[in-house]
């Protein structure tokens, strides 16, 4: 189960460069570990098949993987190693020296099954102190055993693999740009690296003791999620899903999410075998909400003008949708209804009243046509849209209008004016006419109009612009 709010996507205007960084930085050092471990590795398995001891130490290993209750493991089908390719030797040797949680097991049995040769267990140590513990998870990933100041943060920058690194970058990508924007990169960056810190030690508490290393920024990542719900608090965001096959969105109370993630944490701690550190994905998760929860009004203040814009875009975004679906379900009495209200919320949508245009002009002598045209040319000189389609529809609005347009006279001013400067003269010339005629126009306006038209033909026709020069 996935659930990852998905409030809005960043704003491009305001970069968050330490979600980049972080990326880059976990990458590059993926590439570079990758690189030194792979090397090593080699080493380790070359070294290891001089002592000859893959046939004897096979069993042991088997043994502890059967009480261990890892029976899916394929090593378990194994009987014969020295009949297998060297490269499947090199992987087995390599399996066995680097489970951590297997060498205090190894040191008490294996001992027997080499006949307790001194020579070849001593070797089979220095493998360990020299050349395994010197991969980049043993030096810098978490041990509980070892708790150190360096490796609770070191740690957070490793990971086990491709897909553990893509997994975990994705997901910083989508959650980490909102939470930066909204905290401010400095919080984001202390916060992001304390989640992640207080994700190992909790994890380190429930596996105290334990050889393995912990790697990868998963801690921190969810911290970063808690972050997110404890920012929006009792808000409503929009949330994606992915169950079996199943995903989808839902609008729900942030907080009321972070209860869900830690529960299914925890749940999956006590009865999942998969080798996925669940106790520091809780631990960082409950951190990161903490943090901003407890700090909102100090010292981790949210930026509420992003959320309170991105909420309004949210509601905006949601009745807009119900508005479409109802037209779309010819429920056109509950589209209106949605539409006007929008209108309210939204007086410059040039969207909103472009569709209350063509509900409301079936009945042309309705007071609900005029105040939609108006809307739409309105904010379509606010928007600068105000081309051949809108054009089009002032003169159908012109000619359907009843009794008579409806346009209050400023706006109308504007419109003539844009017609004008737009290429339409002879369309300005006839509705002024005609304005005049019907009286929309007051006596003011239409004289200022008439100086606007005399400046307007006053360089390509002289003589028209006498005709608004002396009416």
């Amino acid at each position: 189960m996935l659930i990852l709010p998905m409030e809005r996507t960043f704003d491009i205007t305001r970069p968050p460069l330490v979600t980049w960084l972080l990326i880059l930085f976990n990458c590059v050092i993926f590439v570079w570990t990758s690189i030194g471990d792979s090397r090593r590795l080699d080493q380790i398995a070359e070294a290891y098949s001089r002592l000859d001891i893959l046939p004897q130490e096979l069993p042991v290993y088997q043994s502890y993987l059967q009480q261990s209750g890892r029976f899916d493991s394929p090593l378990l089908t194994i009987k014969h190693p020295e009949q297998l390719s060297i490269e499947d030797q090199h992987q087995i040797a390599v399996a066995m020296l680097v489970d951590a949680d297997y060498q205090p097991y190894a040191s008490q049995h294996l001992p027997e099954f080499v006949d307790y040769d001194k020579p070849i267990l001593a070797s089979r140590s220095r493998i360990l102190s020299d050349q395994v513990s010197g991969l980049s998870w043993n030096r810098f990933g978490f041990i509980p055993v070892q708790i150190s100041a360096l490796t609770v943060f070191s740690h957070q920058f490793l990971h086990g693999g491709l897909e553990h690194l893509l997994g975990n970058m994705i997901i910083l990508l989508l959650v980490g740009m909102t939470v930066e924007q909204l905290l401010g990169s400095v919080n984001y960056l202390i916060f992001y690296l304390f989640s992640g810190a207080v994700g190992a030690l909790f994890f380190g508490l429930l596996n105290w003791g334990s050889p393995s290393a912990l790697v990868g920024a998963s801690g921190a990542i969810s911290g970063v999620m808690g972050m997110y719900v404890a920012a929006y608090g009792h808000r409503k965001i929009r949330f994606f899903y992915f169950i079996g096959i199943a995903f989808n969105y839902f609008r729900a109370t942030a907080l009321l999410i972070l209860p869900v993630w830690i529960a299914k944490e925890l749940f999956d701690l006590v009865f999942s075998d998969a080798p996925v550190a669940y106790a520091a994905h809780a631990g960082g998760m409950a951190c990161g909400a903490l943090l901003v929860w407890a700090g909102r009004n100090s010292w981790a203040r949210v930026n509420q003008q992003i959320i309170e814009n991105r909420d309004d875009e949210a509601d905006y975004r949601e009745q807009l949708q119900q508005a479409l679906q109802a037209v779309t379900q010819a429920d056109f009495v509950r589209a209106k209804k949605i539409f006007w209200r929008l209108a309210k919320l939204h007086p410059l949508s040039h969207r909103v009243f472009f569709q209350l245009y063509h509900l409301e002009k079936v009945c042309p002598d309705n007071k609900a046509f005029h105040l939609a045209a108006s809307g739409l040319f309105r904010a379509s000189l606010a928007d600068g849209q105000f081309g051949v389609s809108e054009q089009a529809m002032l003169k159908e609005y012109w000619s359907l209008a009843q009794p008579h347009p409806q346009i209050p006279a400023t706006l109308l001013s504007k419109i003539l004016v844009k017609l004008l400067t737009s290429g339409q003269p002879a369309l300005a010339e006839k509705m002024f006419a005609e304005a005049v005629s019907m009286k929309i126009l007051s006596d003011v306006e239409s004289n200022e109009l008439r100086r606007d038209f005399a400046r307007f033909f006053a360089h390509n026709n002289p003589e028209t612009a006498k005709k608004y020069s002396n009416p």
